[in-house]
């Protein structure tokens, strides 16, 4: 990229699980000319956020969510020894939940996965911040990333360091990202619509009216400002525990292995016959769809990642615990994201299109437009050789 490449002024300010259905709560931000629905695709952030930043579906990136299938063995004398030692817990349900609980105390690394699948499964480090991603980030040179994630406080806090920051310098920074974070969490823990949600959208809606008036000033009304989230959010009303194994018999890599995401279940299967139970059993629970294949290729959702066969519990359902949680939370997202709250928001203080809905892989071209020309033919050249 050329060094002397300089790009018009913009302010881009992302919220993780801002529901567009809550926008109507909003006095500032409810009152932007241009108010799209954000349309995720499946998964959690960990894939949509590719979408947003490097118009990446899953199928592209070759994983989805956080963690995925890796090598297995192909025989049992195969596994390591302390695999072998672990091997008998999964029989034992009190003792290996307990083991967890220890393990959670120190360290995140093995959550809730069953000792006995754990070594069959890789976590996927990759972020849309970390340079392991050709993003649009590298495409706009001067931009400024404040991150609420990497802030070192707690939950409730992160977002006024960043909100504060940004005000701070604003001066010096006229190209501006901010990730501001805080209100998945409060929803997570507390549901949409408790007051500790409530709080929080009330303060992001005067904070970020005092940055961008701030803002729009400073560019004489010339710094493009779009303010966005990745997926929306509902409240959670029951749990499902998941007996698939009581049901169907041990996993392994001889018959099954599965994965249990808060909202979605991924099955990879091994013998032809097993498809046809696990699908059997999925749909006599009465609490979710399993994804058909027409679908699956529509979100970029087919690559052996995403498992033989992908269940997404209705909304509302969460699976209690999970291989990520233990607990049931107040609110999720990462159901089908054809439903309207899983939707998120798209604003700009520009004049609107008559869309209402924009995809973000389409967010993402929008992205892509506050480049420098220069920038954006490199990106082309690179993508056609």
């Amino acid at each position: 990229m050329p060094a002397s490449s300089k790009n018009s002024p913009f302010l881009l300010i992302f919220i993780d699980s801002f529901p567009f259905e809550i926008l109507a709560s909003t006095n500032y931000l409810s009152r932007f000319p241009t108010k799209k629905r954000m349309l995720p695709g499946f998964g959690y952030s960990k894939n949509i956020l590719p979408e947003l930043f490097a118009g990446k579906r899953p199928d592209d990136l070759g994983y989805f969510n956080e963690w995925g299938l890796g090598s297995m063995p192909s025989r049992p004398s195969s596994r390591s020894l302390s695999q072998a030692m672990v091997q008998p817990l999964h029989s034992l349900v009190f003792l290996d939940s307990a083991i967890h609980r220890a393990i959670r105390t120190v360290t995140h690394r093995y959550l809730n996965i069953p000792f006995h699948l754990y070594s069959h499964f890789v976590r996927h480090n990759a972020s849309v911040y970390d340079g392991s991603l050709d993003t649009v980030f590298s495409l706009l040179p001067g931009l400024r990333l404040l991150l609420a994630e990497q802030q070192a406080t707690a939950p409730g806090q992160r977002d006024r360091l960043v909100l504060a920051t940004a005000s701070a310098t604003l001066r010096d920074n006229p190209c501006l990202y901010l990730s501001l974070v805080d209100l998945d969490c409060f929803a997570h823990r507390h549901g949409i619509h408790s007051p500790e949600h409530s709080a929080h959208v009330k303060y992001l809606d005067a904070s970020i009216a005092h940055l961008v008036d701030a803002y729009r000033a400073q560019t004489d009304g010339r710094g493009k400002v779009f303010v966005f989230s990745d997926h929306g959010m509902a409240q959670v009303k029951e749990g499902v525990a998941l007996s698939i194994e009581k049901e169907l018999g041990p996993a392994g890599p001889s018959t099954y292995l599965y994965f249990v995401d808060s909202t979605m279940l991924r099955v990879w299967v091994f013998r032809q016959e097993w498809q046809a139970r696990v699908e059997s059993y999925l749909s006599s629970l009465n609490v979710g769809t399993i994804i058909p294949p027409l679908d699956r290729k529509k979100y970029g959702i087919t690559l052996a990642d995403t498992g033989d066969v992908f269940f997404v519990l209705n909304e509302g359902y969460v699976f209690a615990p999970s291989f990520q949680r233990y607990r049931m939370d107040a609110a999720m997202h990462g159901y089908h994201p054809g439903l309207r709250s899983q939707h998120g928001i798209f604003l700009s203080p520009d004049p609107p299109d008559g869309v209402e809905t924009i995809a973000s892989l389409e967010a993402h071209r929008v992205f892509e437009t506050l480049a420098p020309r220069s920038s954006t033919e490199e990106r082309a050249v690179q993508q056609a050789s």
